[in-house]
């Protein structure tokens, strides 16, 4: 996919505003401490990712949390008028880095 990086290793990458995940609960506490060391400014949980653990840890290192559909968001314009911003998604197996801007 054009403009977008795709790894399978999880790299330290720098200044990621906001993980999106598509990983289940049960999932999640292997990226746990990849996720947190990230710093990004929020974390949404996309529909039928939701963790209570994971929120309460990321609320504790100041870090905004989302139970919200990241493919809505855009519709209803939900993105707190910030123009471009470094975004990771995270699957099962894989991190999807891109830049995504809203106008």
């Amino acid at each position: 996919m054009a403009g977008l990086d795709i790894h399978l290793d999880r790299l330290q990458e720098a200044g990621i505003d906001t993980v999106t995940l598509y990983v289940g609960p049960q999932n999640q506490p292997g990226w746990y401490e990849y996720i947190l060391g990230l710093k990004p400014r929020r974390i949404i949980f996309n529909p039928g990712t939701e963790n209570p653990e994971l929120e309460q840890k990321a609320q504790a290192a100041v870090i905004q949390t989302e139970e919200a559909c990241t493919l809505v968001m855009p519709s209803v314009r939900h993105y707190n008028n910030w123009l471009v911003a470094k975004w990771l998604a995270i699957s099962k197996a894989t991190c999807h880095f891109w830049r995504v801007a809203f106008l």
